[in-house]
């Protein structure tokens, strides 16, 4: 089936008879292939495209053999894009994976998922089949009346074996719910999301929202972190803080609209639709095929620093998750 979602400067969908400022660029996630603009063809591949437009009347549309899906906007002179819709509270039917378009087909995202519910002994996993069936756990894992995906833990949950902070987070797979493996390396590589922290503990507020694993530890990591006793966004590159600060004031409750590619080896990382990181510092390790994307919440605090009763909650947007490979 095909999908298709623009999305405005701010991260909010391009509604379908909207009219927006000259020069606005546009985000095109397209799902699958044969995508066309104004009647010219594109593409024909899952992408993700931005788009700067000339004034007048546009029609985006991708479609397969059997079905079709289409926006149809316009870029005005002068007119302001219209405020948005609110989404309605979605219906019960709606389950994490099914928001975050996670399941078996080539065109979908493929995770499982690490969770740590209170009180237990161990943490959990739940495979791609049991998301993709409809997994959904308060208040660990749930779609919250906005639409959005909680992921949610307390600070004196299980961890996983070598960590000493909890964690609730989508570790990447293959279609079959193997674990995926990759080199990083080689081709390209390309994790998209929309995430906000919603609360985080008071002496240290830090949660990683999105990282590439290599087997041994995070090699590119996207993280609130206190530096100097000031919260900021930030990417780590090999465990460092690098510059530009992705957010240097940054509060918790403000989204995120992120990137990182991977294109060779050579790593970019966008914020709200600007490159901000680039790096070359990524280096082979003992696993070069280990690779691997995380995203969701994997706090970076315990009952020993805050209090055990504390939590993280973390905020995905629905159909910002895209993972792709080339």
């Amino acid at each position: 089936m095909s999908s298709l979602q623009v999305l405005l400067p701010d991260g909010t969908p391009l509604l379908s008879g909207a009219t927006v400022p000259p020069s606005t660029l546009l985000r095109a996630s397209v799902t699958p292939a044969k995508w066309v603009l104004d009647g010219s063809y594109r593409g024909e591949h899952t992408d993700v495209v931005d788009l700067k437009l000339a004034t007048g009347d546009h029609k985006l549309r991708v479609r397969t053999d059997t079905d079709e899906v289409r926006i149809e906007f316009t870029v005005g002179t002068s007119v302001p894009a219209p405020a948005p819709t609110p989404a309605p509270a979605p219906s019960p039917a709606v389950t994490p994976a099914a928001a975050l378009n996670i399941g078996t087909s080539a065109s979908q995202n493929h995770f499982s998922l690490q969770v740590a519910p209170t009180g237990a002994s161990s943490i959990k996993t739940v495979t791609l089949a049991e998301l993709q069936a409809g997994y959904q756990e308060s208040p660990y894992f749930t779609v919250t009346a906005e639409g959005n995906v909680r992921f949610w833990t307390r600070l004196d949950a299980p961890t996983t074996s070598g960590s000493n902070y909890p964690r609730c987070e989508l570790r990447e797979v293959d279609a079959a719910g193997s674990k995926l493996k990759f080199d990083a390396l080689k081709g390209k590589h390309r994790l998209s999301f929309r995430l906000r922290p919603t609360h985080l503990p008071p002496n240290k507020p830090e949660v990683v929202l999105a990282q590439l694993h290599d087997g041994d530890a995070d090699r590119v990591a996207v993280r609130t972190q206190l530096i100097g006793g000031v919260l900021m966004l930030v990417v780590r590159i090999n465990g460092k803080a690098v510059t530009p600060r992705l957010d240097p004031a940054y509060v918790a409750g403000r989204w995120m609209n992120g990137v990182i590619e991977l294109d060779e080896g050579h790593v970019s990382v966008y914020h709200n639709g600007e490159l901000m990181v680039e790096s070359d510092a990524l280096v082979q390790t003992v696993h070069p095929d280990g690779w691997y994307w995380k995203a969701g919440l994997y706090a970076q605090s315990n009952e020993t620093i805050d209090s055990g009763s504390d939590y993280v909650s973390v905020e995905m947007a629905p159909g910002s998750l895209i993972c792709t490979h080339e």
